[in-house]
C-alpha cells in the first residue's frame, strides 16, 4: 500500500521562499498551500454520508424510538460547508503566516 505524502506549509519552507524571490503575493500562496486540503475536505464531506450509514440507515434506526424525525440532507451539506470553512480558515492562518516570513531565513533554513 503506497502513502501520499502531501507535503504541508512547514515542509514546504523553501518553496516558499523561492516562489517569494520571484515574485509571488500572498494571495497566491495561500491559494496554492490551500487548495490541496481544501479537495481532500471536499472528497470526505462527498464520502462521509454513505460510509455513516446514509439516509436509509439512519431512518431504519431512527423507527425503532417513540419520538421519531428525520435527517434532512441540509444537515449533511451544513456540516460539509463548516468543514470546508474550518480547513480554509486554519490553512489560510498558515499560509499566511509563512508568506509574511521573511525569505531570505526561509532560503537558508534546512
Amino acid at each position: 500500500m503506497s502513502r501520499h505524502n502531501y507535503p504541508t506549509a512547514s515542509q514546504r519552507i523553501r518553496e516558499i521562499g523561492i516562489r517569494k524571490v520571484l515574485g509571488a503575493g500572498a494571495p497566491h500562496l495561500v491559494s496554492l498551500l490551500s487548495r490541496e486540503f481544501i479537495v481532500l475536505v471536499l472528497l470526505s464531506t462527498l464520502i462521509a454520508p454513505p460510509v455513516a450509514g446514509g439516509r436509509w440507515g439512519m431512518h431504519q434506526w431512527l423507527q425503532e424510538f417513540a419520538y421519531q424525525t428525520t435527517m434532512p440532507w441540509g444537515l449533511y451539506m451544513l456540516s460539509g460547508f463548516a468543514a470546508i470553512i474550518i480547513a480554509l480558515l486554519t490553512v489560510s492562518f498558515q499560509a499566511i503566516r509563512k508568506a509574511r516570513a521573511n525569505s531570505v531565513d526561509s532560503l537558508k533554513a534546512q
